[in-house]
């Protein structure tokens, strides 16, 4: 976590669902850090990223993530990353089309992204993935321009079916 991107001030956004509709078309990433259902904190990056400082990354434990991404893609590994590292209870990730969400196990996240297994894992279905994507691809149910949006969710179907993590995408 750089210290790239101070907080700014509260807004109006005081739920999650207000805040996922203030950053759903935005240009820039955003991260909202919510505590009990409040807004704690937020903070706006640049086109394709968002920074948390150091000195804040406290507030992740127990809470409640929400974020964007303009290109439309699901969860970067540096967003699972965090939400693991921090104890993220629940992080949602809003894009203009689609909702993502993934929730914290009941019996908490057990997953060490420096561990060689989980490296060699997500390798294997990083090439499953492609292979997915391919396969629709050829049978005209995706098309070319949507495989780069569409990699990240297809890693993570597999990726968070292995490891018993709630994940979900939704139209909005």
């Amino acid at each position: 976590m750089d210290d790239l991107h101070y907080p700014l001030p509260q807004d109006d956004a005081k739920t999650i669902e207000l805040a996922i509709q203030k950053i759903r078309y935005d240009v820039t990433e955003n991260l909202y850090i919510f505590k009990n259902g409040k807004q704690k904190r937020r903070f706006k990056g640049d086109v394709n990223f968002v920074s948390l400082s150091n000195k804040y990354a406290f507030e992740l434990k127990d809470g409640t993530l929400v974020h964007n991404h303009p290109s439309g893609s699901s969860f970067s590994p540096q967003d699972i990353q965090i939400a693991i590292q921090h104890n993220v209870k629940d992080f949602y990730l809003v894009t203009p089309n689609y909702l993502f969400y993934i929730k914290r196990p009941t019996k908490g996240w057990n997953i060490d992204f420096n561990s060689e297994l989980i490296e060699e894992q997500l390798n294997a279905l990083q090439t499953l993935a492609l292979q997915l994507i391919e396969n629709e691809i050829v049978k005209n149910q995706m098309s070319i321009y949507e495989k780069e949006i569409e990699f990240f969710h297809y890693l993570w179907i597999l990726f968070f079916d292995v490891h018993e993590i709630y994940y979900q995408k939704r139209e909005i």
